[in-house]
């Protein structure tokens, strides 16, 4: 064993090193979308690379500012070190342990305090920042890279050159500097991969630049054209390194001609060969000891061969070395003319034409980078939020540019509003009712949003609406006083307040159409109005009002339980279901289980059975089921949000999406303590997405969207139970039968929002116009629940307001009951229990109970993050 590992030791090093480089290049051919299945080789990720505008983006900054702080850093870095070489050694110590520092310390701290500068300064963040940022960590790497050659050169090359009337700068220039590129070069490119790949420090300095590092990281969901990416940057390093050492190659071989040619030595050998083969075969024929006459005119026929060889060979030779001794004289003629006539070039060439080429790269750079970074709008998104021919076409259609910046959650939004400026910004509900009470963002003028298109109508949502369509005064069973704004649509939208509110039978073919219409789904309306807003007027009165004043909801969703279909997994949940039947009351109206049912491409799905408990219907399930599963050794996957997180243990224990006192926040902890403290429990972010697609869960929790996606990419990997279809459910388990005593679960929405300080207005309100134009792209591509009803319609397949069903529409239908949030099945009992109408009979209905809430901000918010805190670090 022991002289295997000597004689395997660097393989087993490089197989380390170049096993995931390996399997990143294989994964790029992917022709799915996962990223640890190979479902067969395709190129379409190199082509979704190509449409992915906003990640292009990304790179130019990245090789812009790369660029621009490897120049300067090696500029800065190399005359440093010169510099230090010439000082004392007490001064030359301290300015090393100095330098040092930066190398030495934690990014994070480096970060932090670069960030704290500038905002002490009141920098702009942004481009400068940035560079500024970089250069400042690339230096110390370019001293302690040129320091050490500095210092092997010989001090007796620099007094002679001096002694022989060289000036300072000549033999700096002539002596120093030739001596110095091969630490220059290596420098520079240390520099240029330093900044290229830089996070943490370009994470905090960046503000709405973002470069390549920072956008993988804030995206929600990683696509395999990251790996494409991956796969270019390798092939353009190889291509770098190969013709580097080519080049070398090539210089070493030229040389040996050169001075073989001189010595009139080239070919020697060869020629000596042929020499010796003749003079030995000469030999042989004088000798005569040939047994046959016919061996001894084969040998002569030979000879005569290598002869015409040796002689051609020869020749071959000569004129190679008389052409060569030509080009020499004719170099030597062109310098000699050129010294005479042109003696200020003959000298300064070589910098000048580096010059040359160092200021046109950094012009064309520049160039490039201001085409692409010149905007009409500044957009702020979460990663992976939009598609890029969506933003294309809006672009193309109002003839603009748009920078469209990512971050990866609302609190790094919220600190980048105080060194960056946005126009549009899609923050999510909580985020939304914060922005609006520190007035960073402005109301939502309808009026001015609808005069983009006057065919499309957007309908200001009624910021009072609670859920009860009943006892409405003005309107209809669709359109109401109770759901919109009257008053506002009646001047944004007079051509739909008169066929679909003053009307007693609106005209539904154009009432929902998503193409004419887009107004918000009442379940949705009703958990934005739980968000209260208190804002100060001029004359500092407190109005109250919601967020739906204020935003232009962009997604929305709940937050489900996922349960892999396998076996094993089916009879632990039956198991629980089988020992609470035994407790249910002979008043409750059939019984806890799973039912199998045939579902779609062959594909089998678990439903859980539904019974009366009376004022409730109930699957019976609770969020407790985490526990039981962890403590059950099942691999149970978590997402990693301090809200969602206290939503698990707070909806058990008290009915409520979050805690509203700190004796029910420590309880709350207490339990969470318990569950994470199991090793089959583990706290995911966006990359929960990709485990559960794979199939390494048994149970899981993450948003209904997400889920869904998930579930395609289950579909594909072929793991067990992948036949069926991954269990999407929301618990909402209950011991009494009480409305009031009923688990629920988060509803979460994404919303457009309206910088105060937006620099084009006009524009920013024909962005948003657009998406909500195309709500079901997104919705399509994303997987995730478009907020207006038309759109949620047409998604479902839900066509009953026109004689045919779109042949386009039906994307969720198959999904509906997970596309919905906290969908019911609309029944002839919910009919009669005015839950829907007789026109939802058969769809999916979302009703929030009253459990289900969205995410609000309180006041036990920083407390509820200390004890997150002290959960995720007792978790690592």
């Amino acid at each position: 064993m022991k002289n295997f590992l000597k004689s395997s030791y660097m393989g087993i090093v490089m197989l380390f090193i170049y096993v995931p480089i390996m399997i990143l290049i294989l994964f790029s051919f992917n022709s799915g979308e996962s990223m640890s299945i190979f479902n067969g080789f395709s190129d379409r990720w190199y082509k979704e690379l190509a449409h992915q505008q906003a990640f292009l983006q990304s790179i130019i900054v990245s090789v812009f500012v790369a660029v621009i702080a490897t120049i300067i850093s090696t500029i800065i870095g190399t005359f440093a070190a010169l510099g230090l070489s010439k000082a004392r050694k007490v001064t030359q110590k301290m300015t090393l342990s100095i330098t040092n520092i930066p190398l030495i310390n934690a990014d994070i701290i480096t970060a932090v305090a670069l960030m704290m500068l500038f905002i002490a300064m009141g920098a702009n963040f942004g481009l400068l920042t940035l560079v500024l940022a970089h250069i400042s960590f690339d230096i110390p790497f370019v001293i302690m890279t040129v320091l050490p050659r500095l210092r092997k050169i010989d001090p007796k090359l620099i007094e002679a050159s001096l002694d022989l009337g060289a000036k300072p700068s000549q033999t700096l220039r002539k002596v120093i500097l030739p001596v110095l590129k091969p630490a220059i070069i290596a420098a520079a490119a240390i520099a240029f991969a330093m900044s290229f790949d830089d996070f943490i420090i370009s994470y905090f300095t960046g503000g709405a630049d973002v470069n390549v590092a920072t956008f993988i990281y804030t995206m929600k969901r990683i696509k395999p054209f990251i790996n494409a990416f991956g796969t270019i940057c390798i092939a353009i390093i190889g291509f770098v390194i190969i013709g580097w050492n080519g080049w070398n190659l090539y210089k070493i071989q030229h040389e040996k001609f050169r001075k073989e040619m001189l010595k009139g030595t080239y070919k020697d050998k060869d020629i000596m060969r042929y020499e010796i083969k003749l003079a030995r075969w000469y030999h042989c024929l004088n000798r005569n000891t040939f047994k046959t006459e016919k061996q001894k005119e084969a040998l002569r026929w030979k000879i005569i061969r290598w002869e015409n060889k040796y002689e051609r060979a020869v020749l071959w030779v000569k004129n190679k070395r008389e052409s060569f001794i030509e080009r020499q004289q004719q170099k030597e003629n062109i310098s000699k003319i050129s010294r005479k006539n042109f003696r200020w070039l003959a000298k300064s060439w070589k910098p000048l034409s580096l010059t040359l080429v160092t200021v046109g790269s950094i012009g064309l750079l520049t160039g490039v980078y201001i085409v692409n970074n010149t905007y009409d709008l500044i957009v702020a998104n979460w990663g992976g939020y939009i598609t890029p021919e969506l933003l294309t076409n809006f672009q193309k259609e109002y003839n603009v540019k748009v920078k469209y910046t990512v971050y990866d959650s609302n609190e790094t939004l919220d600190n980048k509003l105080y060194t960056t400026r946005y126009d549009v910004m899609v923050p999510s509900d909580y985020m939304v009712a914060k922005f609006a009470e520190t007035n960073k963002i402005k109301p939502i003028d309808y009026v001015k949003l609808n005069a983009v298109n006057k065919d499309f109508n957007i309908i200001k949502p009624n910021s009072s609406f609670n859920g009860d369509m009943t006892g409405y005064q003005i309107g209809n069973k669709l359109f109401n006083d109770k759901n919109i704004d009257i008053d506002v649509v009646k001047t944004a939208n007079p051509e739909f307040y008169q066929q679909c509110v003053e009307n007693p039978n609106p005209e539904v073919a154009y009432c929902l159409n998503k193409n004419n219409v887009a107004s918000l789904n009442n379940g949705l309306l009703s958990i934005l109005n739980k968000n209260t807003v208190s804002v100060l007027d001029d004359a500092n009165n407190t109005n109250n009002n919601t967020i739906a004043n204020y935003s232009i909801p962009y997604f929305w969703g709940d937050v489900s339980l996922l349960i892999r279909p396998t076996d094993s997994n089916i009879q632990f949940l039956q198991s629980i279901f089988d020992e609470l039947n035994q407790k249910l009351p002979s008043t409750v109206t059939g019984k806890y289980g799973i039912t199998k049912q045939p579902w779609v491409d062959g594909r089998s799905q678990y439903v859980l059975n539904t019974v009366k408990y009376d004022e409730v219907e109930t699957n019976g399930l609770s969020w407790d089921v985490l526990w039981k599963a962890a403590q059950n050794k099942k691999k149970v996957l978590l997402n990693n949000d301090y809200r969602n997180i206290f939503m698990l243990a707070n909806q058990k224990n008290y009915f409520s999406p979050i805690p509203t006192t700190k004796a029910q926040a420590d309880q709350d902890f207490r339990d969470l303590e318990t569950l994470l403290k199991y090793n089959n429990v583990a706290l995911m972010n966006d990359e929960l997405i990709n485990a559960v697609g794979d199939g390494e869960f048994d149970f899981a929790f993450m948003y209904n969207g997400d889920g869904i996606y998930a579930d395609q990419l289950f579909a594909a990997s072929g793991k067990e139970a992948s036949n069926n279809k991954i269990m999407i459910v929301h618990p909402n388990a209950t011991s009494t039968g009480k409305a009031n005593q009923i688990e629920g679960t988060n509803i979460w929405s994404d919303n457009m929002v309206l910088s105060n300080s937006v620099g084009n207005e006009e524009l920013a309100y024909k962005f948003m116009n657009y998406i909500v134009q195309n709500s079901n792209v997104l919705s399509e591509e994303l997987g995730y629940t478009s907020p207006y009803q038309q759109t949620m319609d047409f998604e479902t397949n839900y066509g009953y307001y026109q004689d045919d069903v779109d042949p386009d529409s039906g994307e969720m239908v198959n999904y509906q009951e997970n596309y919905v949030p906290v969908g019911k099945l609309c029944t002839d009992e919910k009919i009669s229990a005015g839950v829907c109408t007789i026109d939802q009979k058969g769809q999916y209905v979302s009703k929030p109970g009253l459990a289900d809430g969205p995410f609000t901000v309180t006041k036990l918010d920083e407390y509820l993050v200390d004890r997150y805190n002290v959960l995720i670090a007792g978790k690592n």
